[in-house]
């Protein structure tokens, strides 16, 4: 049998943290140890050293209470500025302008990050008073159309929790703060 060489470990190792980040990432709701390890089948320690390192670099958090890993701020903004970056994006920002010549508003597309709405990509219509908000701009979901929208499409238990993890505040004074209104 071939020793395996010094790339092939590194793929190793980057292979591991790539499935880590991924599994993470498709639980918003995060994700503890053991879970993880059996869902990527691999040993525990190996999971536990990776995401270690993974969170020494930001790139996850840790719930020190309910021992469960998220996705951390690092990850998040090199999402945003991959989500961000103009070649992938050029049909959308097409679609996106019709929509806007048609509608003669501002539209918008964004992600969940817990009950922030984040804006992934814009484009304002030519009204001369208007919001000037930036890819990247964060808001809090449940005072905005489209952030509504993403918190009606959870899961009815993640959503829950979520809107039970901070207090709804009033951005308008028809902004909605009840979470049975909402």
């Amino acid at each position: 049998m071939q020793k395996p060489s010094d790339d092939d470990q590194r793929l190793n190792v980057l292979g591991k943290a790539l499935a880590v980040l991924e599994t993470v990432a498709d639980h918003p709701q995060g994700i503890g140890l053991p879970d993880l390890a059996t869902r990527l089948g691999l040993p525990r320690q190996t999971v536990h050293r990776v995401l270690g390192q993974l969170e020494a670099a930001g790139l996850l958090l840790r719930d020190p209470v309910r021992e469960r890993f998220s996705v951390g701020p690092r990850l998040t903004r090199l999402s945003l500025a991959a989500l961000s970056s103009n070649n992938q994006w050029a049909p959308v920002r097409s679609v996106l302008r019709d929509l806007v010549d048609d509608v003669g508003e501002t539209c918008n597309i964004g992600v969940l990050e817990g009950l922030d709405y984040i804006y992934i990509e814009r484009i304002e219509c030519e009204w001369p008073l208007r919001i000037h908000l930036e890819v990247g701009n964060r808001s809090p979901a449940h005072c905005l159309s489209g952030g509504k929208v993403l918190l009606a499409a959870l899961e009815p238990k993640l959503r829950a929790r979520l809107l039970k993890s901070r207090k709804l505040v009033a951005r308008t004074p028809r902004s909605i703060t009840r979470i049975p209104d909402l």
